[in-house]
Parts: C-alpha cells; structure tokens; sequence
C-alpha cells in the first residue's frame, strides 16, 4: 500500500524538518525535547516540535517513516486525514509528557517521531487488527503486541541505549486512549486485544517510573521484598492472635479456648520449641 494523500504531505514535512536538523545545528537545538528549556525558559512548543527532528536517515528516520506509510495510510483512507494527523500530533504530545513527567527534576534530551508513530500503529491495530499485514503474513493485531513487548524487553535489559523507550509507551498509550474516546465500539469489538495492550502499555510506564536506573534483577528484588513483606505482615498477624490467646488463658483459663485457639497454640509453640 502506498501512502496516502496526506500521509504523503506529512512524511514530506518530516523528511525537511529532519534535513533541516541535520544540516543545521542551530535548528535542531532549538527545537529538539529540552528539560532545562521547556521547564526554566517556557519553550511548550518542544513538546511537539521534537516530534519532527530525527537523529539520522536510517534507521531512524526511515523506521517512522515506514510505520505512517502502512499504519498512517490505512487510518487516513479509513477515517480521514484529520484523524490520522490529530493521532499523530496527540500521539507524539502524549510521549513527551511521559518523558517530562519521568525526567523534569534533571536535564534530558530527545528527538524524533517515535511517540506520535507508536500512537499511529497501536490505534490502527485496534481499529482494523486484522486488514494489517506486515509482509503479507503477519496480522497487524500480532506486529502491535510484539512491538510492545520487545519495547518491554529493550527497556528492561538496557538494549537499544540511547532510545527513547518511555515516549513509545506514553505515544501507544494516547494512541490506544484516542480510539476508545473517539471509536468506543470499534475499541470494545477486541477486548482481550484490548486488555493486553492496555497492560503492557501501562506496565512498561510503571517499569519505567520504577526503576528509572534501569538496575538488572530489578523486578526480582521487588518479588522478592513483596514476599519478604507478606511474610511479615502474616507473622505480625499470627503473633497478634496468639497474644490474644494468652490474654483469654490469663482471664478466662485453658478451658475456655476454642478447638481453633487450641491448635493455634499448639503449633506456636511447637514452633518456638524448634528454634536455637
């Protein structure tokens, strides 16, 4: 499928504001994602105009620029220009904020059209999951939740350096969060489909909110402190019911304890008598 009228129109404009940031430092410093500029000098506009600044000609530009001609295109002819370009624009909005509100007590830069890419595949997935082949074979539907998990995967193992994992969730997201305000029907007609983009999506913003060090055996050390904290809160619960045993022995005598409070009592102290 080639692109379509429009799709056309804005991979054209992103192909200038890219040649533009690679031939122009002054430009692309000027418009590329700035913490320190957006937050101490006011410059919002960052927020989408790094959307159409790119590090190189390949693979990055050339990735985006796949991805709108197959994913862009289709919502084009569907649903019109007007909502292909809002996905995109919101998309890549979208992104950036994740990316501010994950680094705005630091300085971090980026640039690129990931964010607003993202949104553009993962609402076409939801929208027509199964018109989408990528090659011919493989259905929209699976390239989306595949795409999410190796975004996982990068994000989680340190692959990829340098790429901005965070705006392709927060573009994903936007991207899913559009159809179900603007398509509700079309949204809820795949709701497993649904359920697993929507929680991949945000576990990835967790991860990433989480574990901003990206330190390796993270998600181990939590299970493990998740069970060291369960444990705890069970023998904090046992020792309570136990203390309240003993006060009913100390006011009421042996006799007045129930079955249950007796066998509560026996393996208490079974269990004391074990240790050393």
């Amino acid at each position: 499928m080639g692109p379509a009228p429009f799709t056309l129109v804005l991979l054209l404009f992103l192909a200038w504001t890219t040649h533009q940031g690679l031939t122009r430092p002054g430009f692309q410093a000027r418009y590329l994602f700035s913490v320190e500029m957006i937050r101490f000098h006011k410059q919002y506009d960052r927020l989408i105009t790094s959307a159409f600044l790119h590090q190189n000609w390949w693979p990055h530009f050339a990735m985006n620029a796949i991805t709108l001609i197959l994913f862009g295109s289709l919502i084009e002819q569907s649903l019109g220009a007007g909502y292909m370009l809002c996905t995109f624009l919101l998309s890549a909005l979208g992104g950036s904020l994740v990316v501010w509100s994950l680094y705005r007590k630091g300085e971090y830069r980026s640039l690129g059209a990931s964010g607003g890419a993202f949104g553009i595949v993962f609402a076409a997935t939801l929208l027509f999951p199964n018109e989408i082949l990528i090659f011919g074979i493989i259905p929209g539907w699976l390239y989306a939740l595949g795409l999410m998990a190796h975004t996982i995967y990068c994000m989680k193992t340190g692959t990829l350096a340098g790429v901005g994992h965070e705006a392709h969730f927060g573009g994903a997201l936007t991207g899913i969060l559009l159809v179900l305000v603007l398509a509700p029907a079309q949204a809820f007609r795949h709701p497993v489909l649904l359920v697993l983009l929507l929680t991949m999506g945000f576990g990835g913003l967790w991860y990433a909110h989480a574990n901003p060090g990206r330190v390796q055996g993270f998600l181990r050390f939590k299970f493990k402190q998740h069970i060291a904290n369960h444990q705890e809160k069970r023998e904090a619960m046992s020792q309570g019911q136990i203390d309240r045993i003993l006060d009913k022995v100390s006011s009421e005598g042996l006799h007045s304890l129930t079955e249950k409070e007796r066998r509560l009592l026996h393996l208490a102290s079974k269990k004391r008598g074990g240790k050393r």
